[in-house]
């Protein structure tokens, strides 16, 4: 189980990684179908750091501090969603798939951690 919070932070000090190594986060936005979603803004709400998704939804935000940030991703079409709480670890954290959802009728997104890069298929 993945440490949080301080309990993250304090850790990442005692092995001397917390300000020597950043993390960077990638991954994809995609429609309830499967389709990449581009022109999706996704902004770290402690840093302010964004970035947008291209035209098959593959985004990459890098040069991140260790840590657990708040996620807010928006595009037009589709309700505005947050994800707290997201863990970024030293080095690449690969494998974010973010499904979004048309704002009619119900508006969700979902987050899922994959084991590995994300690849999707037709």
């Amino acid at each position: 189980m993945m440490k949080r919070g301080k309990d993250l932070r304090e850790e990442l000090l005692h092995k001397g990684t917390l300000y020597s190594f950043l993390g960077h986060i990638r991954g994809k936005v995609v429609d309830i179908d499967g389709c990449g979603v581009g022109g999706c803004k996704m902004w770290i709400r402690e840093n302010g750091q964004s970035a947008y998704s291209d035209a098959f939804g593959n985004f990459s935000m890098i040069n991140i501090r260790p840590g657990l940030y708040t996620i807010i991703i928006e595009c037009e079409g589709f309700s505005p969603f947050v994800i707290a709480d997201l863990p970024v670890e030293p080095g690449d954290n690969p494998g974010h798939l973010f499904t979004i959802h048309s704002l009619k009728p119900s508006g969700k997104l979902r987050h899922f951690n994959l084991p590995d890069p994300l690849m999707v298929t037709a």
